[in-house]
């Protein structure tokens, strides 16, 4: 896949947004994603930004801005505080629960055995510790209607 963007150049910021100069080659997959193959020889994928559908933070924050009458700027700084907030209790552990949307908790994964896929030899995978999101009751509703 390398090579010239597929996009056309009316598109390529859009496209590669920080990366406009080309020269990384494209291809959009099945899913709306862009697959890049970058110098290195690795790939890789991410949403188009502004896809239909897809609502990233400076749309949240100008959602934000417009219902509870603040600025942007001061939207933005809001939603950072949250965010900041949410990250740090699960990083220290601690459950977030924001009734009707849903719930952030850790997780711990014990260790496990698997394979090296290039070379079939068993491995450790060392335990760890993730986040999980299960989704509230009116939350569910809203997605479900």
């Amino acid at each position: 896949m390398s090579g010239a963007c597929l996009c056309d150049s009316a598109n390529s910021a859009k496209c590669h947004g920080e990366a406009a100069d080309n020269s990384e080659g494209c291809i959009f997959d099945s899913e709306g994603h862009l697959t890049f193959n970058n110098k290195k020889g690795g790939n890789r994928r991410r949403a188009m930004p502004n896809q239909e559908g897809c609502m990233r933070k400076p749309e949240l924050a100008s959602a934000i801005a417009e219902r509870a009458d603040l600025s942007k700027d001061k939207a933005s700084q809001v939603l950072n505080v949250i965010l900041d907030e949410i990250t740090g209790s699960v990083a220290k552990g601690q459950d977030v629960s924001l009734i009707g949307f849903g719930s952030f908790t850790v997780r711990e994964r014990a260790a496990r055995t698997g394979k090296n896929p290039q070379t079939g030899q068993p491995l450790t995978i060392p335990a760890s510790k993730t986040v999980a999101f299960k989704p509230g009751k009116a939350l569910k509703d809203a997605v479900a209607k």
